[in-house]
């Protein structure tokens, strides 16, 4: 949807019995995204118990009158009714800079400008201390924690490899157990079926199997769920 700067949104955050169904995170995020494509926006009438920041800054505003105003607290939206704020009281608007995470800037000379961001986020509190932990490693987590792992223990002839005896595939964290029965043996039936193509073709790599495992196992359940387990394939070589 687009909305013309000359439009005034009127809108609330706070869930309502209309939008039981909606994620409080995805009202806002649209609101957020509505704020920051220009539209003026209005909020209702914060309860005398938790006034608006941006309001009850007003006389300090009128007593500093500052040249330069970059806004600090709270989101977006209200970074941004900060600004307004400001403007309403004669500050100009080329004066106040609304700043997202990672940026910066400089005061020099009596001028103000935006210099090049920083890279900002959040940091990972692992095992105690602040972990450097690559984007990689995270994706791995968050797919765990949402579609699960599968486990494959193959055991194969070093020499011609040829599968000894079925596969064992252990799932964790994917489906219910009494729900995936039948999926775990048709997940060793795709396996299966793998590595006996696997040796007529005489590959007998152990990384070679894993990825060969893994690109079948994965397009396999993928179909099956519309899900992507991390899948952890250990060749046995005998």
């Amino acid at each position: 949807m687009r909305v013309s700067q000359e439009r005034i949104m009127l809108g609330s955050l706070k869930p309502v019995a209309i939008v039981t169904h909606t994620p409080k995170e995805t009202v806002v995020s649209s609101s957020l995204r509505v704020v920051c494509e220009g539209p003026k926006s209005r909020r209702p009438k914060p309860r005398a118990a938790y006034p608006s920041r941006a309001f009850a800054g007003t006389p300090i505003l009128s007593l500093l009158k500052p040249k330069f105003l970059v806004p600090v607290h709270g989101e977006y939206r209200m970074l941004k009714h900060h600004k307004d704020t400001a403007m309403s009281l004669g500050i100009p608007e080329e004066n106040i800079f609304v700043i997202e995470n990672g940026g910066r800037m400089e005061f020099k000379n009596g001028e103000a400008r935006r210099i090049e961001n920083v890279n900002a986020g959040m940091f990972l509190v692992d095992a105690g201390a602040i972990a450097d932990i690559s984007d990689a490693i995270m994706r791995e987590r968050q797919q765990l924690s949402g579609d699960g792992m599968f486990v494959v223990v193959a055991r194969i002839n070093a020499q011609t490899g040829q599968l000894l005896g079925p596969p064992d595939v252990i799932s964790r964290g994917f489906a219910d157990p009494q729900a995936q029965n039948g999926l775990v043996d048709e997940s060793v039936a795709a396996v299966t079926k793998t590595l006996e193509r696997t040796a007529k073709r005489r590959i007998t790599d152990a990384e070679a199997l894993k990825k060969e495992i893994r690109k079948d196992l994965s397009s396999f359940l993928s179909k099956k769920t519309r899900k992507r387990p991390i899948i952890l394939p250990l060749v046995v070589e005998v």
